[in-house]
C-alpha cells in the first residue's frame, strides 16, 4: 500500500515537473507580448533603450565608419529618436521595411539586431521585440 502511494506521488510530481518545464522552456523572450515597444509614449525599459542606443552606434560604425553616436544612457529622448529614425530611413531604403516611425516594434527590433553586428545581440534580443 505504501509503495503504491509513493509511486503515485512520484508520477504526479514528475508530471507536474514536465508540465512546468514545458511551459517555461517554450517561452521565447523576444516574441513575448509583454515586451513593450520602445519610443515616444512607450514604457521604455531602460535596458531596451540602452540596446537601441548600442545597436545604433554599432551599426553606424560598421556601415558608415563614422562616430555619430547617441549617448548609451538608457534614457529615451530626442537624440535617441533621431538616431532611430536615421537607422529606419537607411535600412528601409534597402527595401527591408516601409515605415519610418521612430518606434522599435518587432520589425525594427529585428532589423537593429540583424544589421548592428553587435556582440550584444544575444543580450538585447531579450529586451527588444523582434520577429524571431
Amino acid at each position: 500500500m505504501l509503495k503504491k502511494i509513493v509511486t503515485r506521488a512520484a508520477v504526479v510530481a514528475a508530471a507536474a515537473a514536465l508540465t512546468f518545464g514545458a511551459a517555461v522552456g517554450t517561452a521565447n523572450a523576444n516574441t513575448d507580448p509583454r515586451l513593450g515597444y520602445v519610443g515616444d509614449n512607450q514604457a521604455n525599459n531602460t535596458h531596451a533603450v540602452w540596446c537601441v542606443q548600442k545597436m545604433f552606434n554599432d551599426w553606424r560604425t560598421m556601415y558608415y565608419n563614422d562616430h555619430w553616436a547617441v549617448a548609451q544612457d538608457g534614457i529615451w529622448g530626442p537624440h535617441t529618436r533621431e538616431a532611430l529614425e536615421a537607422f529606419q530611413g537607411s535600412v528601409w531604403n534597402w527595401g527591408d521595411v516601409p515605415k519610418v516611425d521612430g518606434i522599435v516594434g518587432p520589425t525594427t527590433g529585428t532589423q537593429l539586431i540583424e544589421h548592428s553586428g553587435s556582440g550584444y545581440a544575444p543580450y538585447c534580443n531579450t529586451y527588444l521585440p523582434t520577429n524571431h
